[in-house]
């Protein structure tokens, strides 16, 4: 009887043994980011190099698709600059929304708005897609966009930046004065830019399931105002601090991890001047990547690699070193040769002087932007020597 009833609690004890030995284990090993190629989706490029009929569910894949089985290893799709490429319950307008009672026509709002009544989410569908295709897959947000500040009626900007001049960093009174192109940036010193961009964040981690989230810090550089005082970058880091908790939250309830990004100056002590305690972030473990970005319109991956590996060494947060193609300042005519062949060079005096991640930022498919396909497929194809899958 005794025999019999052992042979009974055997599964059981089995069961429970296992569980113990699995509660058991230490945590896995956090795994810093390396080996990566990203590729950076500005907001406004699929929309505006498609043509209407392309905006279906089917094309939205196949942009997807063309970095499957590629050397890019993740995709960071940009969301939103001042305005959103999708309807968000109000928490920032979308891109199509009157300007001054007038319905923009651009061909990018109005792509953008032809997926929206077809019940089309262009991000559910590239998020979805990627996940297939074993591509990583992180949402962008530009922090501080100032595109075309210098025309307070162009369409892409908000309501928002527009009504409360008086959290702009610097203040005018005569639109004359603006004497740089970021002077029209917000004043993250102020808790009613901060609680008005959070709204924003927190409507994208409720809807969206992404792998990161990249806080783009470089549109368009500055977050204060010229001269701020000494504790307001403290109301930075407990803004960023706040974004990390949403991240470990939310990686717990969807069950796989959700990586944070800022994209930042080209080195520690520039991002420092702008207020932005970077290496500290890293210190305290909020953020898992740093985007070290150029200032200005290089093709080559102009940033202090080194600064930015010893800034970071012992820390768990990777350094990821950009491309940027856009010029920043207004009235910048000078254009950087973009041919593959120096980028190439460019990311191998990168790798050499330390660099492990590569992101390409302005480097997007169709309409030689900025190289021609056939180039932009050897590139996406061969990659930069230093990341594969």
């Amino acid at each position: 009887m005794r025999k019999a009833r052992m042979f009974k609690l055997l599964p059981a004890l089995f069961i429970l043994t296992a569980c113990a030995a699995v509660f058991a284990q230490p945590p896995k090993k956090y795994t810093p980011l390396e080996g990566k190629t990203i590729l950076c989706e500005d907001n406004s490029h699929f929309f505006s190099t498609r043509k209407p009929e392309e905006m279906t569910k089917e094309d939205l894949q196949a942009w997807v698709d063309q970095y499957a089985d590629s050397a890019v290893t993740d995709l960071f799709l940009c969301i939103s600059g001042q305005r959103a490429n999708i309807p968000s319950d109000g928490a920032r307008e979308a891109i199509w929304d009157d300007m001054d009672h007038v319905q923009p026509q651009d061909i990018w709002p109005q792509n953008a708005l032809r997926l929206s009544k077809a019940g089309i989410n262009p991000y559910a569908v590239w998020i979805d897609r990627a996940r297939e295709k074993s591509l990583g897959v992180w949402l962008s947000v530009r922090m501080n966009e100032t595109y075309k500040s210098d025309e307070p009626g162009f369409f892409t900007h908000s309501s928002f930046c527009i009504l409360y001049s008086h959290l702009w960093r610097v203040m005018i009174v005569k639109k004359c004065e603006m004497s740089e192109w970021n002077d029209r940036a917000l004043d993250y010193a102020s808790a009613a830019v901060r609680d008005y961009q959070m709204k924003f964040i927190d409507f994208l981690f409720s809807h969206y399931d992404f792998d990161g989230f990249d806080l783009d810090w470089m549109r368009d550089g500055a977050v204060f105002e010229k001269k701020f005082p000494p504790n307001v970058p403290e109301r930075l880091d407990d803004f960023v601090r706040k974004i990390r908790a949403k991240a470990d939250k939310i990686s717990k309830e969807r069950n796989h991890p959700v990586r944070l990004s800022v994209r930042v100056p080209a080195s520690p002590e520039e991002a420092k001047q702008m207020g932005m305690n970077v290496g500290e972030w890293a210190e305290e473990g909020i953020v898992d990547l740093v985007i070290a970005c150029p200032t200005g319109s290089q093709t080559d991956f102009n940033v202090d690699i080194a600064a930015w590996n010893k800034a970071l060494e012992g820390t768990r947060t990777a350094l990821a070193v950009s491309t940027r193609r856009d010029p920043l300042q207004l009235g910048d005519t000078g254009s950087s040769s973009r041919s593959v062949a120096e980028l190439l060079a460019a990311a191998a005096a990168a790798k050499q002087a330390g660099a492990v991640n590569f992101c390409l930022a302005g480097w997007m498919d169709r309409g030689g932007s900025p190289v021609n396909d056939q180039d932009y497929s050897g590139l996406i194809g061969q990659g930069l020597g230093s990341a594969s899958k």
